[in-house]
């Protein structure tokens, strides 16, 4: 196929562009990448601590993150791969801290939603984190179920009683189904 001399010019342009883009930047776009294990969660905030008028995190934002994985802890233990399940706990309770910096949710108004967040902290991955050392299975269970109660618990007291949280490792976070 023989192109012609507007499609080679075309051609040129979109090359010439991308070498001059990688040539402000000071390097290959190899170069410029975050390592993955470096790279932000989505839901990261984008501030630096301490920053003068930094926007605190947003639950809207935080939140997902905590239940992804708090879905993986279940799935992962649900497979017996603690070793997975304990970083996922230490994951969520990054994100944990992060919520304490919060302004509460839109829904709740009279509800001090970051205290709760702390209540949650200092006791539910305490309890996670010991069933999944011992790798006990029933006691993990039991954790993961008392450890859902409370989040549902806190989404009907912030407003927001149709985030359900499953109480079976390894379902769906959040509950989807009908």
């Amino acid at each position: 196929m023989k192109l012609g001399a507007s499609s080679r010019f075309a051609g040129l342009l979109v090359v010439l562009a991308v070498t001059w883009v990688q040539g402000c930047k000071g390097g290959s776009a190899q170069q410029d990448r975050p390592a993955l294990a470096d790279a932000p969660s989505a839901s990261a905030p984008q501030e630096k601590p301490g920053a003068q008028g930094a926007d605190p995190p947003r639950w809207g934002v935080l939140m997902p993150d905590v239940g992804r994985r708090f879905e993986l802890i279940g799935r992962a233990a649900k497979a017996r791969r603690w070793d997975f399940a304990e970083l996922q706990l230490e994951q969520m309770e990054k994100v944990f801290k992060q919520l304490h910096r919060a302004k509460n949710p839109g829904r709740a108004k009279d509800v001090n939603v970051p205290s709760m967040a702390e209540a949650f902290s200092n006791t539910h991955p305490p309890e996670l984190r010991a069933a999944l050392m011992a790798a006990d299975e029933p006691a993990f269970a039991a954790a993961f179920r008392r450890t859902s109660e409370t989040c549902n618990s806190c989404h009907k007291m912030a407003g927001y009683p149709f985030i359900e949280i499953p109480s079976e490792p390894g379902a769906t976070v959040p509950r989807l189904d009908p």
